[in-house]
């Protein structure tokens, strides 16, 4: 298996998709789950300034230096990254074995033998793909126009995945995958 496979179709989801998401990911942060992420970095922070006293070679910070250190670094890496990271543009790829999204240094990768179905969820502004996978969460990817679907359709047919019902937004009902 080559290393870069061909991709049969690439597309940017749309950003009111991706804002959409992200909103759906921030309420589904449980509130303190940020804090006690700070906390384990103070503490791992605290960990290594007391482990550095026992090597004679190494002069550690002083005790005040490092709390704030590991406070600072704690806000930066639970609050700011994942902030800088929701406004990163989000690229689809669809190749012969995987279908990947990639949004600033995540990368979600479906294989294409897991995938079951896909369906769609027509909005206002875009599509949304909807992958059922074998014991997974469904994948909702971002459509921006009838034209990429139309080639979206034709590249998963082609691959040989079914397609299930569509179904409108306002039509979803309960049991329709919620962003």
């Amino acid at each position: 298996m080559w290393p870069f496979p061909k991709t049969l179709v690439n597309w940017r989801e749309p950003k009111a998709f991706v804002e959409t998401v992200c909103e759906s990911e921030e309420r589904r942060v449980r509130p303190w789950a940020r804090p006690l992420g700070i906390l384990a970095l103070i503490l791992m922070m605290l960990f290594v300034w007391y482990l550095s006293r026992f090597n004679p070679s190494k002069t550690p910070a002083p005790l005040p230096g490092c709390l704030a250190m590991g406070l600072f670094l704690g806000i930066f890496l639970v609050y700011v990254m994942p902030a800088i990271s929701r406004r990163c543009p989000s690229d689809v790829a669809i190749s012969k074995d995987c279908i990947v999204r990639v949004r600033g240094n995540e990368q979600l990768r479906r294989e294409l033998g897991k995938i079951e179905s896909y369906s769609w969820v027509s909005d206002r502004d875009f599509f949304t793909l909807v992958v059922n996978a074998k014991g997974q969460r469904p994948a909702l990817y971002g459509v921006p126009d009838a034209d990429t679907k139309a080639t979206v359709e034709a590249a998963l047919a082609s691959l040989g995945i079914q397609q299930a019902k569509d179904v409108a937004a306002s039509d979803a009902g309960p049991d329709a995958p919620s962003l």
